[in-house]
């Protein structure tokens, strides 16, 4: 035999970034559960379609008829899958077609609260960047005790065999095992030496392993197991080939006959020969390159032990091998042996294999288990993909280690601003001072650094040493060492240092026991004791001790193994489903825990925008010690939902504390921010930051001791790690962390384009460039806790009455986070803002504070927020430059430049309490200027009038506007930017000033003293001529006017001519004939409307729209079902109609709904739904009464959470009806990249990206299809399955187009949202929107819809990619057949409408759709309104 030398192992080349990807999704209706069963959309569109179409009974059934109907409905379901199912399948299928789930509703999927802050409970895992290879070593020893007994392990799924046995004698068996891990070629030594460079080493590879039984261990049934193992494999070594051939296929059907009595034979011969198990022996060999299988490396197996015949004779056997078709031989090499298909010499067949059952069946003999390992690894990053509601994606990636890597120049990213030409001082950060100017630039505008490369990573040394024991109803798990640890070596990681991670604790888990009626806990040991706490935690329940739960107690004899339960605790084991495990935890993070560094990544894309944003931190010398534990009665459902919110049922009794002593954003990574219209590059450097986490702690306090009374009297600048507090109130609800963070210097340069505006000497292409350089430093605190609800007993009677009260069964209804005490500050080192030949400069050493005093916010973002701020200039004010057009002020001298400071000295310091509503809205009060305790004309009066005019806004404005040393200041700076309008400005100052001086004299104080006409034409005569000459002129026109006569238009301009300043009126006469026009319609007369006769029959009551709603029920029919029959439940019909038809109705209507019936008489979807319209609707309610303007700047912000949770789960497919295809709902990526790789390959990759279009684009391209009309369905009314209705949507689009903001991303993306759900509903919904829109206060107003549609069509869309722009004149008129919508262009110089107005045509088009929206008004007063008795009573 010739004998040749293996080859060596491949060697090893890693990921250059291996990633665990999280993925954090909003729970989408179409996609149903998994545990509900396949249930493909056309199941829950047909449900839909008979939703409907279902006539409402106006009467209750009695609940024998319904307990009939369940009845009968339960058979035909079991009917319907035995006529598909096999007669002589076994009983598990037989069961499983029995508890096929029914038809699924695509209500049954909506959230059972609103809440935004966690609505995105999908939760998806990705491993596909992760590979084998990132261990490097291994060696481990364990050993598991296995309790007496003879136990079963189901090799084989058909029960009638006999299955493979083991017999543990009295005292028990002990199993150990030793492995050694590493690359070929290397000594154990070799392996963990961490010096050894990755590309130096070879694929990991199992060198030896080892499995002793002490006793030898006997087993039972082995002639069957083996002649039904192959039955789990398909052998790889030419069975295949072999069965082609004529004589093994003759030799197969023989061996097919006698298998059975050769089985039968040596079965029995077994019996008198009882095998023993005492070694197994897994040492790797080379097998060469065959015709069927490449060159590869795998295990052999060989087993020692005896044979015992006759009970009293044993025969040893040492090292035997069985054939690879009998046993097959796994892979030695690691990747593969990690892998789906382990095996080396065969395929693994999963379908045959029972995973869960022998999983339980081995976990049943286990008695007690301990582990001793070591690894050698190189650890992957962790990426989190959190996807809101909006559809932003926001993407958090943690690495180990200094990640100074980017991807393309800021060159290529469209940076392309010199900031330094306009930087007063200089942008370098503080380590950068000492060097060169010209150095400073070179280093800065340096190439981003190379790609991250794990192969050239140090790897870390990994020890674990841990033991438990498995037990019927417990399972325990002791900790005793786990740590992770790194020492640098090379030689550009001279700077690092070693880095640590130290961990111990122990786990309980254990059911339910009974003892006198009560339910204990009762471990069997107690092992849940930390010997270094030194701060008593709470044993008490992480959910409120008041909230009644509804778990029974089953006797423990009856119930399944608790391993049996945690393995399939869906289908196995239906006795135990929906019951509740106990469980219990302590762990300790060691003070010696540091590490070196941690690189951050935090990147945000949206697949319809432009830009992105990704920023890379270096997180240096972390340090970390403190304890969590489990709180008292602690427990959870094996067999429940795994959602996101269910966090807040198991939080934790905490102490814990973190620090970073150093944070910076690399220059060598690239970090921007882009959202379409604005690029920002920041840098930071010097930061530092420290976290305390408390709850479950005795001594409930408050944090606001914590807080100094006189913050602003310290310097808030010299925070440094030895000074933050340690002294933390504990707390025992909820869970308190405060962060204290701060940071020595950061730089923000940013570049903003802007509208061109030529009055202003503002052109296309103008770039608003900007630099914020300085230290800030602040405090955070968080506060999440139960909300102060009532007793137990008080709040169930509520909850039996009204379902508008928080449920208390559900977390996101039951917690709040407290904000109170959070504090920042910012002081300035640079500040200047360039636009062409402008610049703005803000002082240095210029302090701004910020204090939050009060701040609850439930999770559906409800409170309010009260912050004080402060600023001071340092008796300074911010300065405006202005230099020649094309020049820049910061290139030119002193000479050729203008500059004023633009505040007066009352302005340049303050303090001030900001209010914040849960809608947006924004007040100012309680300020306090430089003048101490004293009010001013600038006190907070002032400036809560410019953003939120009151009642006495118009006194406070005139006393500013007569304030000749603040106006002549205005009047600086308006010239200093445009001389001409600040003539003009001066001009009308001094007008005014005049007239105050006239009326004044007069002695008139009051607007009624102006009314005699003879008096008015007096006072206009001294305003324009000085005396009374043009009093007979100025008569008649006054009289003309107050007799609706109209006003003369000659004569006023005759007059202005003559006496308002030559100049000025020849340069603005177009703009003063415009203006006189504009008081000549205001005052000219108008025709009085005709009296209003109402129509003999109610428009809701029309024969032909009574045939559209007769499916739905009407307002009176609605009072009346509720309120009869009040201990019966609702009929299911009814809850059903109820449900869809809620959107429709008005706030108060389904506040009534939900308090006048308890919530055991709605169905459990229905309910939900109602609930999720209630919290909907309360919130559009708000918004209704305060929207629009400056007092509510940062309402688009506070909005865009709400529209996009509430649209969310909305904006579904459409009911498909005569065949057509329903629209798309999602926006969705391609999944296969994850985000930071998306964010890292820049602009480029977005484009080649899979994008499904929106619902509005799809709409878009159907615009050419005819449809007859606005109704889809001519039998009934096609309410949709919107959970806004058309006036809920009318009011949050009016909100985005009053925005201040109109232009901001986030306005833009609000109104896009809204749209997307327009366009998914049918075509009357859209006209029912245009109609709550042009019906204010409920009357209708075409020139409100007029404006309205006016800013729709001309939407701005600028922050959206050129391929997701809407075409929103094609889409209107999709929704409006029959319509054409005007477009401005046509109706400019050179269009084809030009002689004709463009208003005149958008306004008959709104008098057009009031017009044909009569049967959507017929609908809102057939549910809305009550009629008593009819015309002919």
């Amino acid at each position: 035999v010739l004998f040749t030398r293996p080859e060596p192992v491949p060697p090893k080349h890693l990921p250059s970034r291996p990633t665990i990807q999280l993925t954090f999704k909003p729970e989408d209706v179409m996609d149903p559960p998994s545990q509900s069963g396949d249930s493909s959309s056309p199941t829950v569109v047909k449900r839909c379609r008979k939703l409907g179409r279902r006539k409402f009974r106006s009467s209750v059934p009695s609940v024998s008829n319904t307990t009939h109907k369940t009845q009968s409905d339960s058979t035909s379901i079991s009917g319907m899958t035995s006529e598909f199912g096999d007669s002589n399948s076994n009983v598990k299928k037989e069961q499983e077609s029995t508890h096929r789930p029914p038809d699924i509703d695509i209500f049954d999927f909506l959230p059972d609260s609103f809440a935004p802050l966690l609505s995105s409970n999908h939760v998806e895992a990705n491993y596909s960047e992760l590979s084998a290879e990132l261990i490097h070593a291994l060696q481990a020893s364990a050993s598991v005790e296995l309790r007496k007994g003879i136990f079963s392990i189901p090799l084989n799924k058909d029960i009638t065999r006999p299955q493979f046995t083991i017999f543990v004698k009295e005292n028990g068996c002990r199993i150990s095992a030793k492995t050694t891990v590493g690359s070929g070629g290397f000594s154990v030594k070799d392996d963990f030496d961490v010096t050894k460079p990755v590309k130096s080493r070879t694929k990991t590879l199992i060198k030896n392993a080892e499995i002793v039984f002490e006793p030898a261990l006997a087993l039972g049934n082995v002639v069957p197991t083996l002649v039904h193992l192959p039955q789990l494999f398909e052998d790889n070594n030419g069975a295949a080939s072999l069965q082609r051939v004529p004589i093994v296929t003759l030799a197969r059907s023989l061996i097919s006959n006698a298998s059975a009595v050769a089985e039968k034979t040596l079965w029995a011969l077994e019996k008198i020969c009882q095998i023993n198990l005492s070694q197994i022996q897994l040492l790797p060999f080379y097998k060469a390159a065959s015709r069927h299988k490449p060159a590869h490396w795998r295990i052999g197996l060989n087993f020692s032990g005896h044979v015992v015949l006759f009970n009293w004779l044993p025969i040893p056997f040492i090292t035997v091998s069985l054939p690879t078709f009998i046993i097959p031989c796994p892979h030695a090499m690691l990747e593969h042996l990690l892998s789906s298909q382990p095996l080396a010499s065969a395929t693994l067949r999963k379908e045959n294999i029972a995973e869960k059952l022998i999983g339980c069946a081995i976990c049943d003999a286990v008695e007690h288990w301990s582990i001793d390992a070591k690894s050698c690894v190189t650890p992957p990053a962790l990426e989190v993909d959190v996807t809101l509601s909006s559809g932003m994606t926001v993407a958090i990636e943690a690495l180990l280690g200094r990640d100074l890597s980017g991807a393309e120049t800021r060159r290529q990213m469209g940076f392309n601003g010199d900031f330094e030409s306009f930087s007063i001082n200089s942008s370098l950060s503080d380590h950068d001072a000492t060097i060169g100017a010209a150095d400073a630039k070179k280093k800065r505008n340096i190439s981003i650094g190379e790609y991250f490369d794990s192969n050239n990573c140090t790897p870390w040394t990994c020890c674990l040493k841990a033991s438990g024991s498995v037990g019927h109803d417990q399972l325990t798990t002791n900790i005793n060492k786990f740590s992770v640890s790194q020492k640098p070596h090379f030689e550009n990681m001279s700077t690092a240092k070693s880095s640590q991670i130290l961990l111990s604790g122990n786990f309980i888990l254990f059911k339910k026991t009974r003892h006198g009626g009560d339910d204990t806990l009762e471990p069997k040991d107690d092992s849940i004791t930390l010997s270094k706490s030194s701060t008593k935690i709470v044993r008490q329940r992480s959910w409120d001790p008041s909230y009644p739960s509804n778990d029974k107690q089953i006797n423990s004899t009856e119930q399944a193994s608790l391993c049996s339960i945690l393995i399939s605790p869906d289908k196995t084991f239906q006795s135990f489903k929906h019951k509740s495990l106990k469980y219990d935890y302590g762990f300790e993070v060691d003070e010696k825990t540091f590490l070196d560094a941690i690189s951050i990544s935090i990147g945000v894309i949206h697949p319809l925008l432009q830009g992105s944003s990704i920023v890379s931190f270096v997180l240096e010398s972390m340090y970390a010690y403190g304890r969590v534990e489990a709180r008292e009665d602690a427990e959870f459902i094996p067999s429940g939902s795994k959602r996101k919110r269910d966090i807040l049922k198991h939080l934790p009794a905490v102490d814990l504390v973190a620090g970073i002593n150093n944070i910076f954003i690399p220059e060598e990574s690239l970090s921007y921010t882009d959202d379409g219209q604005s690029k920002m590059i920041p840098s930071l450097y010097g930061g530092r930051m420290k976290i305390r986490m408390i709850g479950g702690v005795v001594d409930d306090q408050n944090l606001d001791n914590l807080t100094p009374s006189a913050s602003y009297d310290i310097d808030p600048f010299s925070i440094s790690p030895s000074t933050f507090s340690e002294d933390i109130s504990p707390v025992s609800k909820g869970i308190k962390v405060v962060t204290d963070f701060g940071a020595s210097t950061f730089n923000l340069q940013t570049v903003t384009q802007v509208n061109e505006f030529p009055e202003l000497e503002i052109f296309e292409g103008s770039e608003l460039k900007s630099i914020l350089a300085g230290t800030f430093s602040g405090r955070i605190q968080t506060y999440l806790r139960p909300q102060n609800l009532t007793t137990r007993d008080s709040l169930n009677t509520k909850f039996s009455h009204n379902n508008t009260l928080p449920n208390i069964h559900n977390p996101l209804e039951a917690y709040e986070i407290d904000f109170s005490g959070s504090l920042g500050s910012l002081k300035i080192k640079e500040s200047s803002s360039s636009l062409d030949h402008r610049r703005l400069i803000v002082p240095s050493e210029s302090v701004f504070l910020v204090k939050i005093v009060d701040s609850v916010v439930d999770m559906a973002l409800e409170g309010k927020t009260l912050c004080e701020i402060s600023w001071d200039f340092q008796g300074a004010s911010p300065v405006l430059q202005v230099t020649k057009l094309g020049y820049s002020p910061e290139l030119v001298s002193h000479e050729d430049k203008k500059q004023v400071p633009i505040l007066i000295p009352p302005l340049q310091q303050g303090r001030f309490n900001l209010t914040v509503s849960s809608v947006g809205g924004i007040s100012i009060t309680e300020a306090v200027t430089a003048r101490e305790n004293k009010e001013g004309l600038y006190d907070w009066k002032f400036l809560n009038v410019l953003i939120n005019p009151a009642d006495d806004s118009s006194g406070i404005l005139m006393k500013v506007l007569h304030d000749k040393p603040t106006m002549y200041k205005v009047l600086e700076v308006v010239k200093l930017i445009n001389d001409e309008f600040g003539t003009l400005v001066e001009h009308v100052l001094v007008q005014v000033w005049r007239a105050k001086e006239i009326l004044a004299k007069e002695g008139i104080s009051d607007p009624g003293h102006v009314i005699p006409s003879y008096k008015m034409a007096r006072l206009v005569s001294l305003f324009l001529s000085g005396d009374e000459k043009e009093v007979d002129i100025i008569l008649p026109t006054i009289q003309r006017v107050t007799k609706g006569n109209g006003l003369d238009v000659n004569r006023v301009k005759d007059l202005l001519e003559t006496y308002v300043n030559p100049k000025i009126y020849e340069k603005y006469s177009p703009e003063i004939d415009r203006a006189v026009r504009w008081c000549s319609v205001l005052l000219g007369p108008i025709a009085a409307p005709q009296p209003y006769v109402e129509a003999n029959c109610p428009l809701s009551e029309v024969p032909h729209y009574a045939k559209l709603f007769r499916n739905i029920p009407s307002a009176k029919q609605l009072y009346e079902i509720v309120n009869e029959k009040r201990l019966l439940p609702l009929d299911v019909d009814f809850s059903n109609i109820v449900s869809r038809v809620s959107s429709y109705l008005s706030f108060s209507q389904v506040k009534y709904l939900l308090t006048h019936r308890s919530k055991f008489d709605w169905q459990a979807c229905d309910l939900r739904r109602l609930r999720y319209v209630y919290s909907v609707k309360k919130k559009v309610l708000e918004i209704s009464e305060s929207y629009g303007g400056l007092s509510f700047l940062p309402q688009s912000f506070f909005m865009s959470v709400f529209v996009g949770e509430a649209t969310r789960a909305s904006l579904r497919a459409r009911v498909p009806k005569s065949g057509k295809q329903a629209i798309p709902t999602q926006i969705k990526r391609n999944g296969s990249v994850s985000t930071m790789a998306l964010l890292r390959n820049g602009p480029s990759s977005r484009r080649t990206e899979s994008i499904i279009h929106s619902p509005a684009q799809i709409a878009m391209m159907r615009s050419m299809k005819k449809q007859s009309s606005i109704i889809d369905d001519e039998e009934t009314y096609d309410l949709g399955d919107s959970l806004l209705g058309p006036c809920d949507v009318a009011i949050l689009l009016q909100a985005g187009l009053t925005s201040s903001l109109k232009s901001s991303t986030v306005v833009q993306l609000n109104q896009r949202m809204l749209i997307d759900l327009i366009a998914s509903q049918p075509n009357n919904f859209a006209v029912a929107v245009l109609a709550e829109i042009g019906t204010p206060g409920g009357y209708g107003s075409p020139r409100s819809l007029a404006s309205a549609l006016m800013a729709l069509l001309e939407l701005d869309q600028c922050s959206f990619a050129s391929e997701h722009r809407l075409d929103l004149h094609t889409l209107f008129e999709q929704w409006l057949p029959g319509y054409k919508m005007p477009r401005r262009e046509d109706y400019l110089a050179g269009g084809r409408w030009a002689r004709q107005s463009y208003y005149d045509s958008i306004f008959a088009v709104a008098e057009q759709i009031l017009s044909d929206a009569e049967m959507y008004i017929a609908l809102k007063n057939h549910i809305q309104q009550v009629r008593h008795c009819s015309e002919a009573d």
